[in-house]
């Protein structure tokens, strides 16, 4: 299956088994969407152009986003 982000590339992609969930990076956001039926759940917004490196914490209740600009963001998760 496959969808369409409306987006300038996709750089990275991170699944969380436990909220079904699958973070996708794009240009200045980090999109949210449910794993099975692939339906937008949250965008998170991002200042930085380059996001690259996307990880879930061990419990799945925090969000890493590693960007061009050297930073590191972080988003606790509901």
């Amino acid at each position: 299956e496959e969808v369409n982000l409306n987006r300038k590339g996709v750089m990275g992609l991170s699944y969380a088994k436990g909220r079904n969930e699958l973070a996708i990076t794009a240009e200045k956001a980090v999109i949210l969407l449910d794993a099975d039926s692939l339906e937008l759940k949250e965008v998170l917004k991002s200042l930085a152009k380059g996001n690259y490196g996307l990880c879930y914490s061990h419990d799945e209740k925090t969000l890493a986003l590693a960007s061009a600009d050297k930073r590191v963001r972080i988003w606790e998760l509901d």
